[in-house]
């Protein structure tokens, strides 16, 4: 039965000319029906609720007729045909009509399709609008054995509207034949001698592609589009053409297919007129060969782009009153627009997916409201962007989680909103941004590039992992996004950027080709990650403002020139380290360098402060970390110019262990004198020692292998500046020792100076004054400030005796002294212990002389002793004694105690000279007497009766002359 529609539902629009398999439109049964056991069987599975004004059934209104409606369910209704054999043909139609009435936005009726028993597929449906509307938006084309229709509707408004309630429903549901045709050879569209029912090979149908028909182009015909044509789908195979001879259009309707299947086409040949076109249902467009026509219109219809071949419009893709649809590309080879992508007016309320590839040539227009673009594929557009047409298109969006490229985005002050979670290249700029609602976000490990000119304040970059690139061939602005901070930063491409403000970057700067340029305006800059500069020149302007490190891990500094220069910097971290980037990277400071909290960390490079203020270091709670042990060991160096005053160099080995190094200029070195500090802590061992320095022990006397701190600092100076300087070790570096004292590695003599005097030790730390030559330096255990003043020591060889005298101006307490001699300042012999004067005033002389010297060069050193114990080492002098032969050698030493080699040098042929060999005690344990007979050097091989015990023991060679030998097992 036909139905006339006043106000409510249904307008039915065509009459469907092909055979009508199955329908059901109401008429032939009464109202209240929820099921229906006639020739076109039907039941319903009713709303679960206790509405007492629920409805879902059969209804029949004045002037109307009948329909199923959904009125006030409270929740869904469900109508489900029967199931309808299709088995015997190629390919149905399905239709439903549907329609609204007042009912909320929330409220729907949807109708499905289940073929052969799979799973359910929406082909139809209508939200609830607060106006009348109907729609023959319900049509499939679809193919199998067994079909079923299922209707699934929900209203939740309650009441009426000028007397009728406000409801959903649905009429009309029709299933029907599609025919195929086929090409039967080539020609034109519209001529039946073009087409077959029977297949390529068959006799003419007398027929044209109409609503009704499938229509395949193939067999290698080409089929001609010379005038408007329609089908319900169109099959283009791989060996099949249609070709445009004029301005046509081909419109695909009732929801049916356009495949063109590899290696076939459908092509403008040249009429930039030719268009494909699709009203009002749902389409599956399959392309995987070549699709290339001037213009694509979707008018109010579901439109489904997929394949691997090629879509070419010299024209654009239009979407008109799309209002609830949905738009999807997943086509791989691609789809190129030669205009515009148009969303047209009258549309609100759906989305376009794009999964594929897309190709804009001129830019996205949108004249509507709330549109979404998703893309996760490849979107690219013009130099044109994208446009919003007027100001009252709000509520538009794109969200990217693929590549998407687009130049100028001109928003005509509308709201929009961008997400971008993939890869965004924008190559123009932001024009007419000033709706409140507008937001760019660039999302978690989103990147952004972002190549224009003008600034906008509706950039969010707070996302974690989110990259935006200034990216622009020339000049460009740094703005400031919404939130106050970029998370990682890279500025690149070519020319200077700019900052209008102080910029925070959460993550990492980088800065490679571009110049980053902070201005004359004291701009700040401040890094929460590692900040790069990846090209050899100094892309950094660094102005006069503050860069400050405030990340809370560990932070690096890279560049590839070498050095980077900072005017303040601030290190302000609760935790982590600020750490330059080995091998390449030096800082330097031209202002202040403020450590706040945390750690730099100089691993192995340097800091260079030029500002040559003793206040151009501050610090709170940082420290510097030098710590390197390879030289020249990551120092602090310092430009002090001709100043003089307190300059502290801020060193630390740990939160914990801060060891200032302070270097007081009492006396200015000049107007170039730079002071450069480096330190570093060793294990017991104190390896390794510093460069140049083969022992810690030297030839003066001091004794330092068991008395070192585990510390050594390196000083290098330019100029001649004199200073009190106060070196400080960790506890534990210091451990037991007592009342220590600086003494520095004499380079040039190859041995460790004296301490000088005047020096004052605490705890952990030793200050000393009047220093003016600098070198590596350590700490050692003093004892105590000694009390003798010790004006002359000295030894002479008299005969076959050495004699030793020194002098004393006053003493004080002094006990005793302890002459020894040794050869390696490893053994030491006890030569002579003398009585001290206690307490005087007065000048003591003392002399003692060693009747047994060693042979060769030997070390005599004198130590001084209080009464309560305390001691001081005087260095020590040296002596040569070859009174009886130049020279003797013993080997092997150390030795197995069965015999040894006595080599001695000097000797007269037949002199004969006496061999004793004496144990630690005093005690001769073998002795002999020998005869060269060659003369000027001889080799004697001595081999004792019994073998000597394990232990240390002096070879007396003649009167005078004495070895160590050291025996072992």
């Amino acid at each position: 039965m036909r139905k006339l529609v006043l106000m409510l539902l249904i307008t039915v629009t065509s009459v469907v000319k092909g055979q009508v398999i199955w329908e059901e439109n109401f008429d032939d049964l009464g109202d209240n029906q929820q099921s229906d056991a006639g020739a076109t069987a039907w039941t319903t599975t009713q709303p679960v609720g206790n509405s007492p004004y629920k409805v879902f059934q059969t209804q029949t209104y004045p002037g109307v007729g009948r329909v199923f409606i959904a009125n006030d369910t409270g929740n869904e209704g469900i109508w489900t045909s029967e199931v309808i054999d299709i088995s015997s043909y190629s390919e149905v139609a399905l239709e439903a009509f549907l329609g609204v009435y007042w009912a909320n936005t929330t409220d729907y009726v949807r109708a499905y399709y289940q073929l052969d028993g799979g799973p359910e597929v929406m082909f139809g449906e209508m939200m609830g609008l607060p106006n009348f509307q109907t729609q023959s938006a319900a049509s499939a084309i679809v193919s199998g054995s067994t079909l079923r229709i299922i209707v699934r509707a929900l209203d939740t408004n309650t009441g009426s509207y000028y007397g009728y309630p406000r409801m959903l429903g649905f009429d009309n549901i029709k299933v029907s034949k599609i025919t195929y045709i086929y090409s039967r050879q080539s020609g034109n569209w519209n001529d039946t001698n073009s087409w077959s029912t029977i297949g390529y090979g068959g006799t003419s149908c007398g027929c044209t592609p109409n609503s009704d028909t499938h229509a395949f182009v193939g067999n290698g015909n080409t089929i001609n589009m010379n005038v408007g044509g329609q089908s319900a789908g169109v099959t283009v195979e791989g060996s099949g053409h249609i070709q445009y001879t004029g301005n046509n259009s081909l419109n695909i309707i009732r929801g049916g297919v356009l495949e063109v299947n590899s290696a076939g086409d459908i092509l403008k040949n040249g009429n930039n007129g030719a268009s494909v076109t699709f009203a009002t249902y749902s389409y599956n467009v399959r392309v995987d060969g070549t699709l290339n026509v001037g213009s694509i219109t979707v008018d109010g219809a579901h439109f489904a782009l997929s394949g691997s071949g090629n879509v070419n419009l010299s024209g654009s893709l239009t979407f008109n009153n799309l209002n609830g649809h949905s738009i999807s590309n997943g086509i791989t080879g691609g789809l190129t627009i030669g205009s515009e992508l148009l969303f047209n007016s009258n549309s609100a309320n759906f989305s376009m997916v794009n999964s594929g590839k897309m190709t804009v040539t001129n830019r996205i227009r949108f004249e509507n409201t709330q549109v979404a673009i998703i893309n996760s594929g490849t979107l690219t557009t013009g130099s044109n962007g994208i446009l919003v047409s007027n100001s009252d298109d709000d509520g538009n969006s794109i969200t990217n989680s693929g590549t998407l490229t687009f130049g100028t985005m001109n928003l005509n002050n509308a709201d929009f909103t961008i997400n971008n979670s993939g890869t965004l290249n924008q190559t123009g700029s932001f024009t007419n941004v000033d709706a409140s609602n507008t937001v760019f976000n660039n999302l978690t490990n989103g990147t952004w590039n972002y190549s224009g000119s003008a600034t906008t304040t509706k950039m969010n970059l707070a996302a974690a992992n989110n990259n935006f690139y200034f990216s622009r061939s020339g000049n460009q602005t740094i703005f400031t996004p919404s939130n106050g901070s970029y998370y990682n930063l890279f500025v690149s491409g070519t020319g200077t950027k700019t900052a209008t403000s102080t910029i925070t970057v959460r993550d990492n700067l980088s800065i490679s080709g571009a110049n980053l340029d902070m201005t004359n305006n004291g701009y700040g800059l401040n890094i929460g990650g590692d900040w790069t500069v990846s090209t050899s020149s100094d892309l950094f302007i660094q102005r006069n403002g503050t860069v400050t490190f405030n990340g809370t891990g560990t932070q690096t500094i890279r560049t590839a020139n070498g050095t980077e220069t900072f005017n303040n910097l601030t290190i302000d971290k609760s935790s982590g380290a600020l750490v330059l980037d080995a091998p390449s990277t030096n800082i330097a400071v031209a202002g202040t360098l403020a450590l706040n909290n945390g750690q730099l960390n100089l691993n192995g490079r340097s800091i260079s402060i030029t500002n040559g203020s003793p206040s151009a270091i501050t610090r709170t709670n940082g420290y510097i970390r030098s710590e390197s042990t390879i030289y020249p060991y990551s120092p602090i160096s310092w430009s002090v110019g001709n100043a003089t005053g307190d300059f502290t160099f801020p060193f630390g080995k740990s939160d914990s262990e801060y060891i200032p190094f302070n270097f007081s200029i009492t006396g200015a070195g000049g107007g170039a004198t730079t002071v450069s500090v480096a330190t570093y802590g060793t294990g017991a061992d104190n390896n390794p020692y510093p460069n140049g320095v083969s022992s810690l022990e030297g030839e003066e006397g001091v004794n330092l292998s068991s008395e070192v701190v585990d510390r050594f600092w390196q000083i290098d100076v330019t100029g001649s500046p004199t200073a009190t300087v106060t070196f400080t070790a960790t506890s534990s570096e210091v451990g037991s020792l007592t009342n220590m004292k600086a003494q520095r590695y004499n380079g040039a003599d190859g041995h460790w100076d004296s301490p000088l005097p005047g020096q004052a030790s605490s705890s952990n730390s030793v200050t000393v004054p009047n220093v003016s030559t600098f070198s590596p330096w350590t700490l050692v255990d003093g004892n105590s400030t000694l009390p003798v003043e010790l004006t002359a020591f000295n030894a002479s060889l008299e005969n076959q005796d050495v004699i030793i005298n020194w002098t004393t101006a006053s003493e004080l307490n002094n006990d005793y002294f302890t002459l020894e001699k040794t050869q390696d300042f490893k053994t030491f012999y006890e030569v002579k212990v003398v009585k001290g004067h206690g307490t005087t005033q007065n000048e003591n002389n003392y002399k003692v002389i060693d009747n047994s010297p060693l042979a060769g060069v030997s070390y005599y050193r004198l130590t001084q002793t209080d009464f309560d114990g305390a001691s001081e080492t005087f260095k020590a002098v040296r002596i040569e004694n070859n009174s009886v032969f130049d020279s003797f050698n013993v080997y092997p030493n150390p030795n197995n105690g069965q015999g040894i080699n006595l080599e001695i040098t000097g000797m007269s042929k037949g002199e004969s000279i006496p061999v004793s060999i004496i144990n630690m005690t005093g005690v001769v344990v073998y002795s002999t007497e020998i005869t060269f007979n060659e003369g000027v050097q001889s080799t004697k091989t001595i081999d004792f009766t019994e073998a000597l015990a394990p232990g240390v023991y002096l070879i007396k060679a003649g009167n005078d002359q004495l070895q160590k030998l050291v025996v072992r097992n």
